[in-house]
C-alpha cells in the first residue's frame, strides 16, 4: 500500500470508528499525544479524545477531496467533510486540517482540527 493510500484508509477508519462507536479504537487512530480541536476547544490524548468523542452525537461522517503533502514520516492532509445526523439530516459541514505522522509502521494524527463551513 502506498503512503497515500495509508492516509486515505486512516481518513476512513476515522469515521467509520467514530459512526460505530468504538471510542477506544478511533482514539487509537492518534498519537498517544494527539489532539483535536473542534468547537473552540482541544482535547489531547487519547483518554481525553475517547472520552470526548464519546459524548459526540451519532451519525455518519463523509471525508473526500483529501489533498496530502507528504513529507518523510511526516504528513499534512486537507480534506473536506459532510456529518449527517441520525435522523438523516446534515448536521455539519467543514474541513478538517491535519497533521500526520507514520510510526511504528502506521500513520496516525499529531493533530486534527476543524474548521467549520459558515452557515451562509
Amino acid at each position: 500500500m502506498s503512503e497515500f493510500e495509508a492516509i486515505r484508509r486512516l481518513l476512513a477508519e476515522y469515521c467509520q470508528l467514530c459512526d460505530d462507536g468504538q471510542f477506544d479504537k478511533w482514539a487509537g487512530l492518534f498519537t498517544s499525544d494527539g489532539s483535536f480541536t473542534a468547537f473552540g476547544r482541544t482535547h489531547t490524548g487519547r483518554p481525553a479524545l475517547a472520552e470526548f468523542i464519546a459524548s459526540a452525537p451519532l451519525g455518519k461522517h463523509l471525508c473526500f477531496n483529501a489533498v496530502i503533502d507528504l513529507d518523510g514520516n511526516k504528513a499534512r492532509c486537507v480534506s473536506d467533510f459532510m456529518f449527517y445526523k441520525r435522523n438523516r439530516e446534515l448536521g455539519s459541514v467543514g474541513r478538517y486540517v491535519d497533521e500526520l505522522v507514520c510510526e511504528e509502521e502506521a500513520w496516525r494524527f499529531v493533530s486534527r482540527s476543524v474548521e467549520m463551513m459558515p452557515r451562509e
